[in-house]
């Protein structure tokens, strides 16, 4: 039985946490941390619902973010989730074909679309397949969020984790995709050498909350990176794509275990 979410959140930590830019929340076990990111989570829904009257909310569906995916939905402390208020949207799709299940979109369908019980049409999936995928989810954000006031027409969580060389999401690699400027939506080329679909590193640093979940011995390398670099004041310099993050006019998160640091 897990303790009640919105306070998951302020237990102590085992050990100092690393100075890393924006907010640290260190916990014993990958567990714990994922208890965390979900209370977090569900208090910044709550509170944009009753601010805004939605949650836009976006994820990046790896491996290590499937397990809260799949926590979000069968926690009895999330029964209040407002999935109704909910526009949910992916990070990052593969060009894959469409009927290809090795999609994120699939995954992601697959962890909460169909069970969660949020609306069709507020679930906006990337057609990366398409040539035209790019522009085509920019002007579906462009449209969505443009309802809102001026200022507060972004994103109001991004879900991430990273990996053992600090790629947040799928990472970014061509230089596109790090240069673009007012580009909420990029076509990339992954480490892999696969064509993605993905949002911006602009765009998504001008989230109202972007949730990083680093747990695990892996990613201790990166973090110490991002670590050195904030230290020296030479963020903009560092290696590691996840030194790059940094929400302006919102908060970054980090979310870690006993191993990851």
């Amino acid at each position: 039985m897990h303790p009640p979410l919105p306070f998951a959140s302020d237990e102590t930590p085992a050990v100092r946490p690393p100075r890393l830019p924006g907010r640290v929340i260190l916990r014993d076990t990958a567990d714990d941390a994922i208890d965390a990111v979900l209370a977090d989570i569900f208090m910044q829904a709550m509170s944009c619902v009753g601010a805004f009257g939605d949650f836009q909310f976006a994820v990046s569906v790896t491996p290590a973010v499937e397990p809260v995916l799949r926590r979000m939905l069968f926690d009895l402390s999330l029964r209040t989730f407002p999935w109704h208020k909910t526009r949910l949207w992916l990070t990052d799709e593969v060009a894959l074909p469409e009927a290809d299940p090795a999609r994120r979109g699939v995954s992601l369908r697959e962890y909460m679309v169909d069970q969660s019980g949020i609306p069709e049409e507020q679930v906006h999936l990337i057609e990366a397949w398409k040539p035209d995928a790019a522009e085509a989810y920019e002007r579906t954000l462009r449209e969505v969020l443009g309802w809102r006031e001026k200022g507060h027409d972004r994103l109001d969580a991004v879900l991430c984790s990273i990996d053992d060389a600090g790629a947040v999401a799928s990472g970014w690699t061509g230089s596109a995709s790090l240069a673009a400027k007012d580009t909420l939506v990029v076509r990339d080329r992954s480490a892999g050498g696969v064509d993605e679909v993905k949002m911006s590193l602009e765009f998504l640093n001008a989230s109202r909350m972007v949730a990083v979940l680093a747990t695990g011995r892996p990613v201790k390398p990166a973090l110490l990176e991002i670590e050195s670099a904030h230290r020296a004041g030479a963020a903009a310099g560092c290696k590691v794509p996840a030194g790059k993050l940094s929400p302006k006019g919102g908060e970054l998160r980090w979310y870690l275990d006993a191993e990851s640091w």
